[in-house]
């Protein structure tokens, strides 16, 4: 496979959201490990989630908001204490179990009524559900049953997006495939940080 490495600024998270809008798959890096996810509404495109990391896919996979406005696209019946958890939490990573909205498919809940929905700290997943215009169905970026990926050389270990080239540049690396698929990376040294007062 073909890999393009491009610097994580507005135009390459354009790209990415567009890969995603498409129905392809991005591997992310977070505030704990790297996230591999996919259009929320797209239930094409979450069975790839699951096909990647050979995971069952009865099994819930959590959505990431770029707001509060995504909140209500995904979740219905949002209790007064809910919202006073996000004003306190949000961005952060305080993930909410919520009721979940007849837009999100099945195959998010894994067939429950509810879903588990975050706003992240970190930029990244931030800038790329913004960019979306739509949540992002992720869940962590290795296969089933192994251990997280901390880092895009583990990522590209799992095997199942694609053969890594690693090029620096000034902030962040994102690796892309001709088979529409990218890695999101921080440059060592370079970390999001969220400060509860």
């Amino acid at each position: 496979m073909e890999t393009r490495v491009l610097p994580a600024d507005d135009a390459s998270i354009a790209v990415a959201a567009g890969i995603i809008r498409s129905g392809g798959l991005v591997a992310y890096t977070t505030d704990t490990v790297y996230g591999i996810g996919a259009h929320a509404f797209q239930a094409e495109a979450v069975e790839k989630v699951f096909e990647a990391k050979g995971r069952a896919g009865a099994r819930a996979i959590p959505l990431l908001i770029a707001d509060v406005g995504q909140l209500e696209l995904v979740a219905t019946d949002i209790p007064p204490l809910a919202w006073r958890l996000i004003d306190r939490f949000w961005p952060g990573s305080l993930t909410l179990v919520l009721f979940r909205s007849p837009a999100v498919p099945d195959i998010v809940s894994g067939g429950g009524p509810t879903v588990a929905v975050r706003q992240s700290g970190h930029p990244v997943p931030l800038a790329l559900a913004a960019a979306v215009g739509a949540p992002i169905a992720g869940t962590s970026a290795n296969r089933s049953g192994e251990p997280s990926a901390v880092t895009a050389v583990r990522v590209a270990a799992a095997n199942f997006l694609f053969r890594e080239k690693i090029v620096s540049n000034p902030s962040f690396r994102i690796f892309f495939n001709t088979s529409f698929n990218a890695i999101i990376k921080p440059i060592a040294g370079v970390k999001a940080v969220s400060v509860l007062s």
